[in-house]
């Protein structure tokens, strides 16, 4: 009976695991066959999505230890964060003279403005006898409103801008500059651009908190220039600047810090370098200014003319004294009539003159443009 009892409880045991054994195989039964029942397009997109978020983890910048997001130390926004931020100060003092513009700093024979103009316009003409200086025509592509301009000499439609404005950059720091810094800043071809002079006019001597190019897509560049002009001098920017110039780099995220090749070509040099055909020169007729000889005998003498040009008469046997010359008018560039002033030259009907023409001087050429006593604007 003992026997019997106990091999009834292991059968008892044996039934009862085989039990649990199948409710475990139609558990897992189960879960096969709803496996088997989820799209696969469900499937895929599960896994494209495990794997985009695998990408972005790997490929995402991680903070810096601070928790602020890292910045390209290449960029624009970087060397902006290098400035220092002031307000600014007064113009006390200020005079667009002590800047020396327009000065030959870099000693090749051109003055700065005709430097800028050649590295700027394409399609360049050059006047006669400047020595490769002087640009008489070209063409501008604007960098502040791309519009295309031909350039009109006797109207004056293209300028030189200083990128930061020299009363700008006065309140900013560089009315502590020597003068040397001075001169170095107003003629350095990083801070000059050759624009429309409508637009130069509109700037004025605004910074960046109060004027922008009209056009959007040019203001990261020109904000760029500014900060690596402002870092070169160390000039400081104000709390409203700093906000223009972050919120302008916010739609060019990682634009990078101006580097560009901003050097001046050669004399000479340029964009389809052509030299204007200088027009003939009529040689004017020299007055005769020999002496006259009177009749024969004791009474005969000689005819001298004195400095007022008017004729007095010299006995015989004595001798005549030389005529003191004129003193000699002041040389011009032209080699021709001469006109003491501006006025004069107005007076004469002979304003404006051009390089080469009759009259012509560089001293009453006082913006270096090779046109003499222009009319007043």
């Amino acid at each position: 009976m003992m026997g019997k009892k106990q091999s009834s409880k292991s059968s008892c045991l044996g039934s009862g695991c085989l039990g649990c054994g199948g409710r475990v195989f139609l558990l897992i039964l189960f879960l096969a066959i709803v496996g088997s029942c989820i799209p696969d397009d469900h499937k895929a997109s599960h896994d494209e999505a495990t794997a985009q978020s695998s990408s972005v983890s790997t490929s995402t910048a991680l903070p810096s230890p601070t928790g602020t997001p890292t910045i390209d130390p290449h960029s624009a926004l970087a060397h902006l964060m290098l400035l220092t931020v002031a307000e600014n100060g007064d113009d006390q003092g200020y005079d667009r003279g002590l800047f020396g513009w327009k000065n030959d700093v870099d000693r090749n024979g051109c003055d700065t403005r005709n430097d800028i103009l050649r590295r700027d316009l394409t399609n360049i003409v050059l006047g006669a006898d400047t020595n490769g200086c002087v640009v008489v025509a070209g063409t501008l592509v604007s960098p502040y409103t791309n519009d295309t301009i031909d350039m009109d000499r006797e109207n004056k439609n293209i300028d030189i801008d200083h990128v930061v404005p020299l009363a700008a950059a006065w309140r900013s720091g560089a009315n502590k500059f020597s003068e040397e810094q001075r001169v170095q800043f107003a003629n350095d071809p990083l801070n000059l651009l050759a624009v429309e002079s409508s637009v130069n006019k509109q700037k004025k001597d605004q910074d960046a908190s109060s004027w922008l190019p009209i056009r959007e897509d040019v203001r990261c560049a020109y904000v760029a220039r500014q900060i690596a002009v402002k870092e070169k001098y160390q000039l400081t920017v104000t709390p409203q600047e700093k906000s223009v110039f972050v919120r302008v780099l916010s739609t060019c995220q990682g634009y990078q810090a101006f580097t560009a090749d901003t050097s001046v070509p050669a004399p000479g040099q340029g964009d389809h370098v052509t030299v204007e055909t200088p027009e003939p020169q009529v040689q004017e007729p020299i007055a005769d200014t020999g002496t006259e000889s009177g009749g024969s005998g004791s009474d005969a003498g000689n005819w001298s003319s004195d400095d007022a040009g008017s004729a007095a008469y010299v006995p015989d046997n004595q001798p005549v004294a030389p005529a003191v010359p004129a003193e000699p008018a002041p040389a011009d560039d032209s080699g021709s009539a001469y006109y003491k002033n501006c006025a004069a030259a107005r007076a004469a009907g002979a304003a404006p003159i051009h390089r080469g023409e009759p009259g012509y001087r560089s001293e009453l050429d006082r913006d270096g443009d090779g046109i003499a006593c222009e009319s007043k604007r």
